[in-house]
């Protein structure tokens, strides 16, 4: 349960829509500036139709129900696992995942569940719409809503919902707010500090949550890994505290954090994660 998190691995979607009550979007990018500077210039569009994906010279590497452990064709480019998008049976963004060797994982525990085992690496995976209709043949869907894979029964996925659930669950954790980012719940309890990165209800995540928005606004990745795709970020230790409360002892003594953020967007806005408001 190392993963806490600043993979700000950080998959962090963000809904830059200028209305709170409306989560569609059509856009979707990775990676955050440097917080603590401002420096918000490094974004990476990716594709959101699976035509978009072929255009851009990604790689099909798994079709509809090809696995069991996972639903959606799946698409990597130039080889970087960092990100491997999902895309429904009709060629619309699903979900997406990312994926590296299984040596990488030193210190978590071999069992670790949202770790599913995918050739000689370990995945995580988030879904953007109901897992069971990824594959069906069915009337588009809205991408309104965040799964989160904790098992290889993707079918068991988590659908993640609004911040008084969340704020209210034991097994997240409130964090800060960071302006533009919005606020972080991490998904470990609070009750288990001493052992938040390894507990069994820990989960690789952090969901985010804006003052002005309605619903979650993003999620992110955080793994304690070595993992040198330009697609993650590597937060050093004295920035924790502007993401936690309380800085889990096994996040801040970690000798190397890897994070990636993810934000939803809409094609007709560039990023604006001005959007996003802290309160006071």
């Amino acid at each position: 349960m190392l993963v806490l998190f600043w993979i700000v691995a950080s998959l962090t979607f963000v809904s830059c829509i200028g209305k709170p009550k409306d989560p569609h979007w059509d856009g979707l990018t990775v990676k955050f500036g440097d917080p603590s500077t401002g420096d918000v210039n490094l974004f990476s569009a990716l594709p959101v139709t699976e035509d978009e994906a072929i255009n851009e010279d990604w790689v099909k590497i798994g079709d509809c129900k090809d696995s069991a452990n996972w639903m959606g064709k799946r698409y990597v480019k130039d080889e970087d696992y960092a990100i491997i998008l999902l895309f429904d049976v009709r060629g619309n963004s699903a979900g997406i995942q990312t994926s590296f060797p299984k040596d990488k994982a030193v210190g978590y525990p071999a069992d670790f569940k949202p770790f599913v085992e995918d050739g000689d690496r370990l995945t995580v995976t988030a879904y953007f719409i109901k897992p069971k209709n990824i594959c069906k043949k069915k009337k588009k869907h809205p991408r309104k809503s965040l799964y989160l894979q904790g098992t290889s029964d993707p079918l068991q996925s988590v659908k993640i919902r609004g911040w008084r659930k969340l704020r209210d669950s034991p097994i997240w954790t409130e964090g800060k707010c960071v302006p533009r980012m919005g606020t972080h719940y991490w998904g470990f309890n609070q009750e288990n500090l001493d052992n938040a990165c390894f507990a069994d209800d820990t989960f690789p995540a952090f969901v985010l949550h804006s003052r002005n928005h309605k619903g979650v606004v993003g999620f992110g990745w955080s793994l304690l890994m070595d993992l040198p795709s330009s697609r993650y970020e590597h937060p050093p230790p004295q920035v924790l505290s502007m993401f936690f409360k309380d800085v889990p002892m096994c996040v801040a003594n970690a000798q190397h954090r890897s994070t990636m953020h993810i934000y939803f967007t809409t094609r007709d806005l560039i990023m604006n994660t001005g959007n996003l408001w802290c309160k006071g």
